[in-house]
């Protein structure tokens, strides 16, 4: 068992990314052909689970060097930009400090002091492309590092930065990727999306598998999410024969949910580990298999739970 998870959740945002930590396994079903519980003449294309790996996603992120170009080092280690201007109220002279160096304008989307020390973190935007970088300052923010890693003796800190560099990571996967992924789920036919209406008109899009025990811990914030935008849910059957019946017997069953608690109800009945699926029609089975290969096919999703919030 690794540490991390189903793959690291990747929660697309408008305009960011987050990937939320998990425990993460890897499936036993990993060299598995899914020609050995699928029906032969249903599998077009058979998706390869082996892309699959319940790993974090080796997300094709774009580098930091294209952020700040020719000023960042290839080097793992921290580069640094000396200020001559004195600290200034939340970040400013960070800012400051970039766009003299590198020409560019930026926009802070967060600064905030690391335990125990007098170091901070700041989370900044380039205004041209778009894409995040993490940055260590000192309180006077005389310094700047661009932070590629991060290691530290106090695990609070350790945590934070890892994460926050995983969100970026996440973030800038979005803006890079974001095109095909609004292409790749208007694709998704009308009839197998569970749209469950929420508080916003804001699209939220959850590729899940039934039998992922990430996806079915995720389930358990869908209202919270629900708060914020609505949600379009994907099932797919990825880890094998249970996989599929369980997703073939959520689309048979969700059509009967008139109301997005009875939406909720068929999908937490379905998604919980002591539910046995039940054998479905093979019109059910088949839609379950086509979305599926669509999905592993993109190339864009290796992992489950994935979230994306759509910007239109």
């Amino acid at each position: 068992m690794s540490k991390t998870r189903c793959q690291n959740l990747r929660h697309f945002g408008a305009g960011k990314i987050t990937q939320k930590a998990k425990h993460q396994h890897q499936t036993s079903a990993k060299g598995e052909s899914m020609k050995k519980f699928l029906p032969q003449k249903l599998l077009a294309k058979k998706p390869s689970l082996k892309k699959f790996s319940w790993q974090k996603l080796s997300s094709k992120k774009p580098s930091l060097q294209k952020l700040f170009g020719a000023f960042l080092s290839s080097s793992i280690f921290a580069l640094f930009f000396g200020a001559t201007s004195l600290s200034a109220a939340a970040g400013d002279d960070v800012i400051k400090l970039l766009e003299s160096k590198l020409n560019r304008t930026f926009s802070l989307v967060k600064f905030e002091q690391l335990n125990d020390t007098k170091m901070f973190l700041a989370v900044v935007q380039d205004k041209s492309n778009g894409y995040r970088t993490l940055l260590l300052t000192d309180d006077k923010q005389k310094n700047v590092a661009v932070v590629p890693m991060f290691f530290s003796s106090d695990k609070t800190n350790a945590e934070r930065i890892n994460k926050e560099i995983a969100d970026i990571e996440s973030y800038n996967f979005r803006v890079q990727n974001s095109a095909k992924l609004n292409e790749l789920f208007a694709s998704i036919p009308k009839d197998y999306a569970i749209t469950i209406q929420g508080a916003s008109d804001k699209i939220t899009y959850i590729v899940s598998d039934p039998m992922c025990p990430h996806c079915q811990d995720e389930l358990a914030n869908i209202e919270s999410r629900l708060e914020k935008s609505t949600i379009v849910m994907i099932p797919v059957g990825l880890l094998g024969q249970a996989s599929m019946d369980k997703a073939a017997e959520i689309q048979a069953k969700i059509k009967g949910a008139k109301t997005p608690k009875e939406q909720i109800q068929v999908l937490r009945e379905i998604y919980a580990r002591t539910h046995s699926p039940s054998a479905q029609s093979q019109e059910y089975s088949a839609k379950v298999i086509n979305v599926t290969n669509k999905i592993q096919s993109s190339n864009l999703i290796e992992a489950v739970p994935f979230i994306y919030e759509a910007v239109k």
